[in-house]
């Protein structure tokens, strides 16, 4: 069974690094509508691997906006004062970009948080290419544009 997983988990990595190498075009495409939509702003990249495991151990066929909340859950379980919203861009039948925004964090430097998640359809899975994050704190706590700077 380990066997198995690792195989695919292989296969995974394996034909992101030939579509990487063979069309740029897509995930260039998904970068560059992630700074059109975001221009001028920083953000953190963000390790995936183990979400990619965990997706293709689990067996379950989610869709995109399940992996984002499989790896954000407080975007189904927000308190009554934040604020969260999930667009999806759908680059082609196999790559999608999605882009969740928490307003109004309930914490006392962080105000917001942005999160941009894109997607490859490998088989029958999405499986993550890309991850990142930037945020923006309150009046007085930082910077209240979205960034990367700690806030205090």
């Amino acid at each position: 069974m380990k066997a198995a997983i690792y195989t695919i988990f292989s296969i995974v990595i394996l034909i992101g690094c030939k579509d990487k190498a063979e069309n740029k075009a897509g995930l260039q495409k998904t970068k560059k509508q992630v700074v059109e939509l975001d221009k001028g702003e920083e953000f953190q990249d963000l390790e995936f691997s183990s979400l990619n495991e965990h997706i293709i151990k689990s067996g379950e066929m989610m869709s995109p906006k399940e992996v984002l909340i499989k790896y954000y859950p407080a975007a189904s379980e927000a308190d009554s004062n934040a604020e969260i919203t999930i667009t999806e861009n759908k680059i082609d039948d196999k790559n999608i970009e999605l882009r969740l925004v928490h307003n109004d964090i309930m914490d006392d430097s962080v105000r917001g948080q942005k999160i941009i998640m894109a997607l490859k359809k490998v088989g029958h899975r999405w499986v993550v290419v890309t991850l990142k994050k930037n945020w923006r704190c309150w009046e007085g706590r930082g910077h209240t544009d979205w960034g990367i700077a700690m806030c205090s």
